[in-house]
């Protein structure tokens, strides 16, 4: 197991991996589902207590089983798109976006609430089911697939987000460079002092 990615400390282990292949089905890849309260090998930072799963699948495989996913969430995922829109406006109240890039985006939910205020829109989702109860004017507008390297070459976008998806992102680190690199800005606004370019 490497060493902690925000602080570059030692990881000790936090759980035993606890997985019962028995107990998956349709929706165990799917979101805002009922826990099964089961996990990999979990480590913890000694010093910054962040904690990483130590994943022995193959990438392919958990997209494989993200794609084939069930979803039964689709009012859940539009309350909460309405929540972050409305902490969007809070924390950026006379910012003006003209594009904007959602990862995980599940049924769209988010994407349509920024469309009709003006914004074009772009979504990607790994999973089928959510993208079929997509509503008609935003399924088009979300690509099927897993964010990576190389999708959106020259291309930028001044909103970003991946609401409840980080912690599905098998290389987290270089998939925020690559994240960081997509966002069109001048220079730093409002959250100039989080900022940092690793």
């Amino acid at each position: 197991m490497r060493s902690c990615i925000i602080c570059g400390r030692k990881l000790k282990l936090f759980r035993e991996e606890k997985i019962n292949h028995s107990n998956l089905d349709a929706y165990s890849y799917s979101s805002r589902k009922i826990p099964e309260y089961m996990h990999y090998a979990l480590y913890e930072c000694e010093n910054c207590h962040v904690l990483y799963s130590d994943c022995t699948v193959e990438k392919q495989e958990i997209f494989r089983n993200y794609k084939e996913a069930d979803y039964d969430s689709g009012d859940e995922a539009d309350n909460a798109s309405r929540t972050y829109y409305k902490y969007l406006c809070k924390y950026l109240p006379n910012y003006q976006a003209n594009r904007a890039l959602d990862i995980g985006t599940g049924n769209g939910g988010y994407l349509e609430i920024l469309m009709r205020k003006g914004i074009d829109v772009v979504g990607i989702e790994p999973s089928d089911a959510p993208i079929r109860q997509a509503a008609p004017a935003i399924r088009d507008k979300i690509i099927n697939d897993v964010f990576k390297k190389g999708m959106f070459e020259a291309e930028s976008f001044d909103i970003i987000s991946l609401f409840q998806t980080i912690e599905h992102i098998p290389d987290t680190e270089n998939t925020l460079k690559e994240i960081f690199s997509l966002c069109n800005y001048s220079e730093p606004t409002l959250f100039k002092d989080e900022i940092r370019v690793a």
